[in-house]
């Protein structure tokens, strides 16, 4: 089978690589689909494209470079349509669309009107709240707690626009053709959106067992009680972990709690301060 992967990234070609769990995830399916002798063309900024090389995804790659300009998320558009220029409808079986944000769902389903082939995407995170309007401003907005004085009034009208695009992207979701969300909760969320069950299957993130095998047994490793992994951003909740943590010293005084992560702006120097 010939499959169109989309992998819009808008980062910029010099930025340092940084990988989320859902890029991840993308990578090791295209890479099994090269495995099984599927061709697989991505279609990506050059930034995504250094990402997949350097996780060892060596495939046939269309790039651009995103504007740098920013334009309250309107940057977001003028990306998308540079993208879909370069798409070449050249005979694919179908196209993978790995994530749920908007730029994602916006250039996979003009993608899908311009190529006239279904559209498969993998819905990783959908909230209750982006159902209903009031609920995605409130969060929207709170979003920007972490921020303090100006910076808060300057992210505002961003974050509006966030919600103008979460309400377009839950649009597009119905004119996917199959959809894989990670858990039952998640398919849920998508029934109550409208989605014909059939169109969805549940099938949560799978488990490399060849790597976690590779780890020497008998050897010493540090030990912790718990563990944080994954990008540390407010939504993530890791404020909130480190201050159920000051509980569970209450009762264990040794208690070892690990946050393994990347992160930037004020959110993340607050958590560094612990």
């Amino acid at each position: 089978m010939r499959v169109l992967c989309l992998f819009p990234i808008f980062r910029s070609d010099t930025a340092k690589l940084m990988l989320s769990g859902a890029e991840r995830q993308f990578i090791e399916i295209c890479k099994r689909w090269c495995q099984l002798g599927n061709e697989i063309q991505v279609v990506a900024t050059n930034y995504a494209k250094r990402l997949c090389e350097n996780f060892g995804l060596k495939v046939s790659t269309l790039t651009f470079e995103p504007v740098k300009i920013k334009l309250v998320g309107f940057e977001d558009l003028i990306n998308v349509q540079k993208l879909c220029k370069i798409i070449n409808c050249d005979k694919f079986d179908f196209i993978y669309c790995p994530n749920e944000s908007f730029e994602y769902i916006l250039t996979s389903t003009l993608a899908k009107n311009k190529c006239r082939i279904p559209l498969v995407a993998i819905i990783n995170q959908i909230l209750p709240e982006d159902l209903y309007f009031l609920d995605l401003l409130k969060s929207a907005l709170s979003y920007t707690q972490y921020r303090r004085g100006l910076t808060y009034f300057q992210l505002v009208p961003r974050r509006l626009f966030f919600v103008f695009k979460k309400k377009i992207r839950n649009i597009l979701i119905q004119k996917i053709d199959l959809i894989f969300a990670v858990s039952g909760y998640h398919k849920k969320i998508l029934l109550r959106m409208g989605i014909d069950a059939h169109r969805i299957y549940s099938i949560p993130s799978g488990i490399d067992y060849h790597h976690i095998r590779s780890y020497e047994r008998g050897r010493e490793y540090k030990k912790f009680d718990a563990s944080f992994l994954g990008a540390i951003i407010p939504r993530k909740g890791v404020l909130d972990l480190i201050k159920a943590w000051s509980i569970v010293v209450q009762a264990k005084k040794d208690a070892k709690l690990v946050l393994i992560g990347s992160g930037r702006g004020y959110y993340f120097n607050e958590v560094k301060k612990f």
